[in-house]
């Protein structure tokens, strides 16, 4: 993406996304089916406005479940993992799997796996999907490294793939810590000396990752999601109006001040030669999507935090994200300059882009709370090392829990999980709640 996002005054910053694939995973133990181009699944889903979700297109229902493009994800044995905190918060070790007691729908079920997050001999599949788009300019360098910092925590066992904005496998599944680190330098100097930015589909390749790129020979599923989520005013349902940051009309609007609003979206999409690829899926498909990978997804958002902050705070952002940007381009506008009576007149734009940022920011976090990780803001360049020792700390720390449902009906509903720690009830339980069984036709 080589537009910015900036909404300063009468500047509108904006996103051109264009799909790009390539090859999928394999498991390291028994073959399986192979994509036969990775983002396949995607392209196979249709909005339905009456539904207001996304349905696979009937091409996809005749396909036989061998074909190449499809990856079969077989989920009978439930894991989930867990992290007990205490009443002051800290993390609790030492528990057995008599200690825990583990019900479906209310009804009871017997534990048939349980292990340390930390102990070497448990597998993890970790998918990286880093966004290295041009909105990211600011925070390129700083996701890069972080990233690495992540590379250089994993354990013995770990295996990561890498996935980019571009909805492109930029690494498949590999213990090779070198190649990781490369394909992520390769990636900064793309962005950085090169000006070649990725096209914003975070949301796109998170829905390609959940769908194709975990199998059940994946015991412990990871996804760290590195992005801004600028891609959410293309998901459905289709609104050009948020998509272009500009106020609809209003609900009693006339004729005439509709096609006003209209001929506006129409001359912003040409002056600023727009391209928007509106997608087939809306948000809650992401989280479906996300939740029926039992993946655990933690989420990092490069920049400047705006979510859970006040209006004067998001204001003191909107200036702080100006002053990033101002590092990187000079052609930026700096607000140090302006006096007070012009700042004051811009203020309402700026808050208005920033709860534009707020909006992505909370869409990011909401698949880590979801899927039961958490979120992490990455403003500078020193919080990396924290932010992913933090990661791994939580997911060394959480205690792997595995039954087989009693309920063996196949009809891909969602079931809700209890989690308890016997005799402790001053104790909590972070983790996944739910999950989806499979359906008929799996």
């Amino acid at each position: 993406m080589r537009s910015r996002l900036i909404i300063l005054g009468g500047l509108v910053l904006l996103a051109i996304v264009v799909p790009r694939s390539q090859t999928g995973a394999q498991s390291p133990t028994e073959p399986i089916p192979t994509l036969k181009e990775f983002g396949s699944s995607v392209k196979r889903l249709k909005w339905d406005p009456v539904k207001q979700a996304a349905v696979e297109t009937s091409s996809a229902e005749k396909r036989p479940v061998n074909a190449e493009d499809v990856i079969r994800i077989d989920i009978e044995l439930v894991v989930c993992d867990v992290l007990i905190l205490d009443g002051q918060g800290h993390a609790v070790q030492g528990l057995t799997r008599d200690d825990f007691i583990v019900a479906e729908d209310g009804q009871p079920q017997q534990i048939s796996h349980f292990s340390f997050g930390s102990e070497g001999e448990i597998e993890r599949s970790i998918v990286l999907i880093i966004d290295y788009s041009g909105s990211q300019l600011p925070y390129i360098r700083n996701s890069v490294e972080a990233a690495k910092t992540l590379v250089d925590k994993l354990g013995p066992k770990d295996r990561m793939a890498i996935v980019t904005d571009d909805v492109d496998l930029k690494v498949d599944y590999t213990r090779d810590k070198a190649k990781l680190k490369d394909a992520l330098e390769d990636l900064r100097q793309r962005a950085m000396l090169q000006e070649r930015f990725g096209r914003s589909e975070q949301f796109t390749a998170l829905m390609a990752t959940a769908r194709e790129l975990f199998s059940s020979e994946d015991f412990r599923r990871i996804v760290i999601f590195q992005t801004d989520g600028d891609e959410l005013t293309l998901l459905q349902p289709t609104d050009f109006y948020r998509y272009l940051n500009i106020p609809p009309p209003a609900a009693d609007a006339s004729d005439k001040e509709k096609r006003k609003s209209e001929e506006l979206i129409s001359k912003i999409i040409s002056q600023f030669k727009i391209k928007p690829v509106i997608k087939e899926f809306g948000l809650n498909d992401v989280y479906n999507a996300a939740e029926k990978s039992r993946a655990t997804v933690y989420s990092v958002i490069p920049g400047v935090r705006f979510i859970g902050l006040s209006p004067a705070e998001q204001l003191e952002g909107m200036k702080k994200s100006m002053d990033d940007w101002a590092l990187v381009r000079r052609d930026s506008v700096d607000y140090r300059s302006w006096s007070r009576k012009v700042l004051a007149k811009i203020e309402k734009s700026l808050l208005k882009g920033a709860e534009m940022w707020a909006s992505r920011q909370s869409a990011v976090s909401g698949v880590a709370t979801t899927t039961g990780g958490f979120t992490s803001f990455l403003e500078t360049p020193n919080q990396a090392e924290e932010i992913y020792t933090r990661i791994l700390s939580d997911m060394n720390s959480r205690y792997v829990i595995g039954y087989y449902p009693k309920n063996k009906t196949r009809d891909g509903k969602r079931r809700r999980v209890l989690i308890e720690v016997r005799n402790r009830p001053e104790y909590s339980v972070e983790g996944r709640k739910t999950y989806f069984a499979p359906g008929p036709e799996q």
